[in-house]
């Protein structure tokens, strides 16, 4: 009798080559990631503006009609008033304004007015 050697039918080890094949994959994908986000902030986020900052407030003056906004309740229900003066505060900023509605002179605080045009 010879001694044969033992012939091994088989494949290489499917861990391994699944393992080097996904993080090739994981590599590809992180790249795609870093180059997407890269692209984005060149084209997309300098297209983007700051609407707040261009944006003109209207300049309220004595006896302009103003609307007094409330957020309780619809605007269709907001009071139109009269602005009659204006009473600035100690450092010069106008904080309240003395307003006439239909039957009733009154102080309101110098917020939630909406300019009527």
């Amino acid at each position: 009798m010879f001694i044969q050697e033992i012939k091994e039918n088989g494949v290489p080890d499917l861990d391994v080559i699944d393992s080097q094949r996904m993080n090739r994959r994981f590599a590809y994908r992180q790249r795609m990631r870093q180059e997407l986000r890269k692209r984005f902030r060149i084209e997309c986020l300098g297209q983007l503006r700051n609407f707040s900052q261009s944006q003109k407030e209207d300049v309220i003056k004595e006896g302009d009609i103003v609307l007094i906004g409330d957020t309780n309740s619809k605007r269709i229900y907001w009071p139109l008033t009269k602005v009659m003066k204006f009473i600035p505060g100690r450092d010069g900023r106008v904080r309240v304004v003395e307003v006439s509605t239909e039957v009733v002179l009154s102080y309101d605080q110098y917020r939630g007015f909406i300019h009527w045009k």
